[in-house]
């Protein structure tokens, strides 16, 4: 599967398992362990014993994710002041 800076959907698979939603995660919005998946509030298909996701619907939820985060500045106060 080969990246780029944009996320264009069209270029990433239809359905994938928590693996490779995983590596798609960490790609375009930051790290994520497949284990941390097991709970995605999406629909599923177990396909030969494996859940896979479709990813269009799994990037809407990571988007959305990742901008509800808070934007912190990144100063720290010295001296406990």
């Amino acid at each position: 599967m080969q990246f780029t800076d944009a996320l264009d959907p069209t270029r990433l698979p239809i359905v994938a398992d928590r693996n490779t939603l995983a590596v798609i995660h960490r790609h375009y919005f930051g790290p994520i362990s497949a284990r941390s998946l097991e709970r995605l509030p999406l629909p599923r298909r177990i396909v030969n014993g494996k859940a896979v996701y479709e990813v269009r619907s799994f990037i809407e939820w990571a988007r959305a994710r990742f901008n509800a985060a808070p934007v912190i500045n990144g100063a720290r106060k010295v001296g406990g002041r």
